[in-house]
């Protein structure tokens, strides 16, 4: 569901893009296979996207990601893979590990995708949990909502909590809340959590919360992120949704990346952006100060670091992006940034999901 019209998927060849951007203008491109992406899918009709991003101090990167448990059943489900450095500098990644799937009757029966997760300290039901996860969840397409599971292991145990957290309160046919991302605030309990907003108007909300007790969570401050400076293709006024989001420690910024419309109309899918933008806005105060509120945004715009398409990525759609980060949301590296993205063939109607995949690219940050 990381689009807004109905899922948002991936599939297709073999091999990794690495970008650097300069300015904002992309100024080389080389291929990495050594990286093993996109992953070898085993099911014959499937999908892989919405890459969410854990990179370990020893280099062991986590990616939740959204796929498929049959073939040919579009039915979202919460997939992880391990990668491991390898001999060329790059990554093996392990099988992919089913960790969240629909609960038959619940919120998120049909769909539950679009994974975040952050390391920190959160109790549930008389049990401490080191891992938090936030997902759009739904029972038929519409209507999405933002859930929240927990677990103790990268990639097992995840306990799936029983209510969503973030509801929408408009017309039931709209397509509602979802498509959330985490940052920690205290690398304890306190995190501010991104989603869209997908009812009369596209825009993307930011809420912090204490999640120090799951049970009990408590919103401590709720605004709507400003979209000064958010452009689209023709350089018009862009709506703001489908984001991850980044913190550089070092520098106080916050590093975004979104889809960037309009919508191609050169074949199927014409819902999935072409192109996609790495964004920033600093920081005044200290984490999280900056979306306290409408008005602590006043005056700030977001800067374009590099918008990247067909002409960088070699397909026709590339959309649902992560940002490679720590496991607390933040950036380990203040010259640059990487981003894994979901890419899609042109291809008939019913057919163009089956080549949703993931791949990867890594800009260069320069004043």
């Amino acid at each position: 569901m990381k689009t807004f019209k109905r899922l948002l998927l991936c599939c297709l060849i073999c091999m990794i893009t690495f970008v650097s951007a300069c300015d904002g203008g992309v100024n080389s491109a080389e291929e990495s296979p050594s990286n093993g992406l996109p992953f070898e899918e085993p099911l014959e009709q499937a999908f892989n996207y919405c890459p969410s991003i854990i990179e370990e101090g020893d280099g062991t990167r986590y990616v939740y990601y959204c796929g498929m448990k049959e073939s040919g059943i579009v039915r979202d489900h919460v997939y992880c893979r391990k990668g491991t450095r390898n001999s060329k500098g790059g990554y093996t990644w392990s099988e992919k590990t089913l960790v969240l799937a629909p609960t038959e009757g619940a919120y998120d029966a049909l769909h539950c995708c679009d994974p975040t997760v952050i390391k920190g300290e959160f109790a549930y039901k008389g049990q401490t949990y080191k891992y938090l996860m936030a997902y759009t969840g739904n029972t038929d397409n519409v209507n999405n909502k933002v859930g929240l599971a927990l677990s103790n292991d990268y990639m097992s145990g995840w306990v799936s909590v029983g209510k969503p957290l973030i509801t929408y309160s408009g017309d039931n046919t709209h397509w509602g809340v979802g498509q959330p991302a985490l940052v920690s605030v205290d690398k304890k309990g306190v995190v501010l959590l991104f989603y869209a907003y997908g009812g009369n108007e596209t825009c993307t909300y930011v809420e912090k919360w204490d999640f120090s007790d799951v049970e009990n969570p408590v919103k401590l401050t709720s605004a709507r992120v400003s979209d000064r400076g958010v452009n689209g293709l023709t350089g018009a006024k862009d709506s703001l949704n489908n984001i991850d989001v980044a913190y550089d420690f070092e520098t106080k910024r916050y590093y975004i990346v979104r889809d960037t419309h309009p919508y191609p109309d050169d074949g199927d899918p014409n819902f999935v952006a072409s192109h996609f933008s790495v964004m920033y806005m600093q920081e005044n105060g200290n984490i999280g100060d900056l979306f306290e509120s409408v008005m602590s945004q006043s005056g700030k715009s977001w800067y374009n670091l590099a918008t990247i398409g067909p002409a960088e990525t070699g397909f026709p759609r590339n959309s649902n992006c992560g940002i490679v980060t720590d496991e607390y949301g933040w950036m380990r590296n203040s010259s640059k940034i990487e981003i894994m993205y979901s890419i899609s063939k042109i291809a008939p109607y019913g057919q163009y999901m089956w080549t949703y995949r993931i791949y990867s690219t890594v800009i260069d940050i320069k004043e």
